[in-house]
């Protein structure tokens, strides 16, 4: 029959042996969980990041929309480039011919041009009483037309192509119909002249078509 010492011996190598079980179940338990957690994991975060992929792929292959704020800047960039051409095709008269001046010019420094005589070419803008007409040849710019009076004498009919040009020279004066009247010998109906009196005219001594 044991002894009481190798019976305590015999329990505490099961107790032993049953705890060393105990962990080996629990690790053994932790990495299945373990291992079940990735395999269900890995195919969701690999199937969420080819997502993203397509996705992106798609954004870059497919044409973009314009927005609103693209449609506007695209526009003003139009507008913007066709103020330049127009620019440009008037500074071609006035690079080519030096001695031209600008009805803007005109309009700008008006004291400046009272009493000199001056060239424009410009296209005309409509007929005013019988024998005068307006010019402007910057009608992009919100510049009032220049008035052009006839004192040449001999008679001027605007060209039916309105994309003809008029070269006009003459005399900037304010337009004070007595004093134009007796100072160049013209006949001015006062009722057609109502919205240009005191306004800078050109006097003209001479117009001929252009282009």
């Amino acid at each position: 029959m044991p002894s009481k010492t190798q019976i305590l011996s015999i329990s505490i190598n099961i107790n032993l042996c049953l705890s060393k079980k105990r962990i080996f179940t629990k690790l053994s338990i932790n990495q299945q969980f373990t291992h079940r957690y990735h395999s269900f994991n890995y195919p969701k975060m690999n199937t969420l990041e080819q997502n993203k992929s397509n996705r992106d792929a798609k954004a870059e292959n497919s044409p973009r929309t314009l927005g609103l704020q693209d449609a506007i800047l695209l526009m003003s960039l139009i507008l913007i480039a066709g103020f330049v051409r127009l620019g440009n095709i008037n500074d071609q008269d006035t690079r080519s011919f030096p001695s031209l001046t600008s009805t803007a010019e005109v309009v700008d420094n008006k004291d400046a041009f009272i009493g000199k005589t001056v060239t424009i070419r410009s296209k005309p803008v409509k007929k005013v009483g019988l024998s005068s007409f307006t010019i402007n040849d910057e009608p992009r710019i919100i510049k009032e037309p220049i008035l052009v009076v006839n004192a040449s004498g001999v008679p001027f009919d605007l060209p039916t192509n309105r994309n003809r040009k008029v070269e006009v020279t003459g005399q900037v004066r304010n337009l004070v119909i007595p004093q134009i009247e007796r100072d160049f010998n013209v006949n001015l109906e006062d009722k057609n002249y109502k919205g240009y009196i005191n306004r800078p005219a050109i006097i003209a001594k001479s117009i001929k078509l252009v282009q």
